[in-house]
């Protein structure tokens, strides 16, 4: 589908979002949220909803706007086009999965308590997302170096939680890295669910089974 007439020209929004792009990581999450009214971080938590569900591509600023009870000048106070929305959107869901693998890390007593709470906090976050919304992400370029931004820096705090299990030798010695990757790989593959329509398994049970593969492959006997 392509871009409505409602919003700016495709080339335009992604010219205005990639030069803003690295604005919006850098103020997020901390200060950018901390500068929202609540009445803002209540309809960017319902527009999170909205786009992971549904994906943002075909989406109306009339439609938000409608399901959102709000005016097109409150989302215009957030970002100033749909596409720059989308990206922040994106951003803020995707900040607060670093958040949380970091409070795993930070607050978790054991190696064994830490991948436990990393694979609950990926599985709750790819239960959010739908398929429209990579298919999305996948045709938007600024969209795309979002994600591919954050993946690495997921993988790169999946790696620091592995590696510590493995000097504390609660966790076989295995490649922490290659561990890391295999983990995010397998969480998109759930979440966009290629690997659920292949195995017949519920989005429910295919998340209880990664678990339980990653879990019981990373323990020590």
């Amino acid at each position: 589908m392509g871009y409505h007439p409602e919003d700016k020209s495709s080339l335009s929004a992604s010219k205005g979002a990639m030069e803003n792009f690295e604005l919006v990581s850098d103020e997020w999450p901390e200060q950018r949220e901390n500068n929202l009214t609540p009445r803002q971080e209540e309809i960017l938590d319902q527009l999170e909803g909205i786009i992971l569900r549904n994906g943002f591509r075909s989406l109306r600023l009339s439609d938000l706007t409608a399901e959102l009870h709000c005016s097109r000048n409150i989302l215009y106070a957030l970002a100033p086009s749909k596409d720059e929305l989308a990206l922040l959107v994106i951003e803020r869901y995707m900040a607060r999965l670093r958040v949380e693998l970091s409070c795993a890390f930070e607050k978790a007593e054991t190696a064994r308590d830490r991948i436990a709470l990393a694979l609950d906090a990926l599985s709750l976050r790819a239960g959010l997302v739908s398929r429209r919304f990579y298919e999305d992400v996948a045709q938007y370029a600024p969209a795309r170096e979002v994600q591919v931004r954050h993946r690495k820096l997921v993988v790169s705090q999946l790696r620091e939680i592995i590696a510590s299990g493995i000097e504390e030798g609660a966790f076989n010695r295995i490649d922490a890295l290659f561990a890391a990757e295999v983990i995010q790989m397998l969480v998109i593959s759930i979440a966009d669910g290629r690997l659920v329509g292949r195995t017949g398994l519920s989005s429910a049970e295919a998340a209880a089974e990664f678990k339980r593969l990653i879990f019981d492959g990373l323990i020590a006997n």
